[in-house]
């Protein structure tokens, strides 16, 4: 069970630094920032050139084993079935933008939502050599996980994401970001009010009695068109939010969605996360998930068709019990294509996606094309009149 919220935090100090987000983020990620930029010359010393080829390295064996093939995957077996340009929510994702975005690229808004909070981004210039240097440290190693295990294990990130300068979420977000050249147009503290209305922070302002969040408006590499990174500070369990009635309000106004579960816990097996569930069963159009998701059988086989990719197993320790016989039963129908990617708490060969397609948001086939109407024919020549 999900702990109880922590009280308000203060909003990030993003926009009040003295160099802009993508600026921030390139620096963050190990990459060259602008010369005329008052972090230039912080990347010249030993310590960030440590951090650059450390993350350089991670990077690289993220993009070969994960990325590349999550990209290819989903460009033959999702796109082409769903409506990819809907948006997306990933809720229990917490800073996991990197699955998000390789499988869902076009979505026009990413909505993730945990337990992690949301952190700052202080003025880095401006931080001691020392302190620097312990942040940066403390960055990877917070990245660590997600790079190298496919998930985040809560409560050690939650530790992490105290430890130094580089607080929360946000640092993270800038990151992956930068790395998958992304270019960062803005980034602010936002809240949901209770009655479903998002707000924007005025810099520095601290978070009030609204759901806190981060929004962050980007532009993807190759994109014609500006996309958004929303993540929220919450608990999802029913009674946490019937205390903050305007997050389901305020996510409605994004539906019909797709959705993403992964490594979630299992947590919707649970009666006291029913709200969270039904939200998902009635405003997804397709939801792809690994059996840490909504059981098999919430899904009503009237309304959704079922596709299943790699291998279902017993869930490991201590989620023996979320064991679904209905689920294996349907893998082993000999229905189940290969999963050419590890997802979830899975080694590789193990992991498992169920992708579940909402009968009325299957993507639209284009339709077939009119037969050309045929040319008339031509009418015959009249024939040579006979020499005299």
């Amino acid at each position: 069970q999900q702990a109880a919220p922590a009280p308000a935090t203060p909003a990030p100090a993003a926009a009040a630094a003295a160099d802009s987000p993508q600026e921030q983020a390139l620096f963050l990620a190990g990459l060259p920032v602008p010369a005329g930029s008052k972090l230039a010359g912080l990347q010249d010393g030993p310590v960030y050139k440590q951090h650059a080829e450390g993350l350089d390295k991670d990077w690289g064996l993220l993009v070969k084993r994960r990325l590349d093939p999550m990209q290819q995957w989903s460009t033959t077996e999702l796109w082409p079935q769903i409506r990819k340009e809907a948006n997306l929510f990933y809720f229990f994702g917490g800073p996991d933008f990197l699955t998000a975005s390789a499988l869902f690229p076009d979505a026009p808004t990413y909505f993730l939502c945990g337990l992690e909070t949301i952190g700052t981004v202080p003025a880095l210039e401006e931080m001691k050599a020392d302190r620097l240097k312990g942040a940066l440290e403390n960055l990877r190693h917070t990245l660590a996980p997600i790079i190298r295990s496919n998930f985040f294990r809560t409560n050690e990130m939650a530790e992490d994401l105290r430890r130094s300068d580089l607080r929360g979420v946000l640092p993270v977000f800038y990151v992956f970001l930068a790395r998958q050249q992304a270019r960062i147009l803005d980034s602010h503290a936002v809240e949901i009010d209770e009655a479903g209305a998002l707000r924007e922070l005025a810099p520095g302002e601290a978070h009030g009695s609204g759901n806190p969040g981060v929004r962050i408006r980007f532009r993807g590499q190759g994109k014609s068109a500006d996309q958004t990174l929303l993540y929220f500070k919450l608990n999802l369990e029913d009674t946490a939010l019937d205390k903050q009635p305007g997050f389901l309000a305020f996510a409605k106004t994004l539906a019909p969605g797709n959705s993403l579960l992964k490594a979630a816990s299992f947590i919707l097996h649970n009666k006291h996360f029913l709200k969270t569930r039904s939200f998902i069963l009635d405003e997804s159009r397709a939801v792809l998930q690994d059996d840490s998701g909504i059981p098999y059988l919430a899904f009503k086989p009237k309304s959704w068709d079922f596709h299943y990719y790699g291998k279902y197993l017993q869930p490991l320790s201590p989620f023996e019990k979320a064991y679904q016989t209905d689920l294996l039963k349907a893998f082993e129908s000999g229905k189940a294509k290969p999963l050419p990617f590890t997802t979830g708490y899975r080694k590789a060969g193990q992991a498992n996606l169920l992708l579940a397609i909402h009968r009325d948001g299957a993507a639209e086939k284009p339709a077939p094309a009119e037969p050309k109407p045929e040319a008339p024919a031509k009418p015959e020549a009249a024939p040579a009149a006979a020499p005299n």
